[in-house]
């Protein structure tokens, strides 16, 4: 589980804006807009578990609290007993889009009223459920963002007056846009072999609950 003083402190650590250029509040919405982006390359996966109504469609939105509209997804659907589990097939069920709710709806076998279902969905990361792995990607991608801010104060700022300033406004600029490709780059290095591993595990409960991680759990069951 990440704090956001230690993310804080790594990402000062590599930008280094020793003039504070930028305000602490704005690099924290870098580190905010790491951990959206982040989530997009590799998502916060969970399990819930919940309780069926003998109705086809359950709205997600307002059954799951960290269900993000327009960037959540179901990934896998299962109807529970005491000994085993019955997983839906992808056409089993559709996921029903609004501006408001997002709907899971069985097309078959809609669970009974005394059914429970489990899914497994992706949401946001948040920083107290960023694990130890993804807070150096996290941090590199914050740092991109942060570069590529000052490369652009630099490279708009016309207050010197002196030409040597203007000089070196301009090579300070192309040095931050410079470092803000490289950390992306870093980045990248870093993300595309975790994709990887985990795109050989898709499909499996194979979620750990830890204290690194959140689980979202109805019914008052922990597994």
């Amino acid at each position: 589980m990440a704090l956001l003083g230690d993310l804080q402190t790594r990402v000062d650590a590599i930008v280094q804006d020793t003039d504070g250029r930028i305000p602490d509040t704005q690099r924290d919405l870098f580190i905010s807009d790491a951990l959206r982006e982040l989530s997009k390359e590799y998502p916060n996966e969970k399990i819930a578990e919940l309780q069926g109504t003998g109705a086809r469609q359950y709205d997600l939105s307002s059954l799951i609290s960290d269900w993000t509209l327009d960037f959540s997804q179901v990934l896998i659907v299962a109807l529970l007993s005491d000994s085993s589990e019955v997983r839906y097939e992808p056409g089993d069920w559709r996921l029903l889009r609004s501006p408001s709710s997002e709907v899971l709806e069985f097309l078959k076998g809609a669970p009974g009223a005394n059914d429970t279902f489990r899914i497994r969905y992706t949401t946001l990361w948040t920083v107290d459920e960023l694990p130890s792995f993804l807070e150096m990607p996290c941090c590199l991608l914050a740092s991109s963002f942060y570069c590529r801010a000052l490369a652009s104060f630099f490279g708009q700022t016309s207050d010197p007056t002196i030409a040597a300033d203007v000089v070196n406004y301009r090579d300070r600029s192309e040095r931050f846009a410079r470092r803000a490709s490289e950390l992306k780059e870093e980045y990248r290095r870093l993300i595309e072999p975790l994709q990887a591993t985990r795109g050989l595990g898709i499909g499996e409960w194979d979620i750990t609950p830890s204290w690194r991680r959140s689980f979202l759990i109805h019914g008052g069951r922990e597994r």
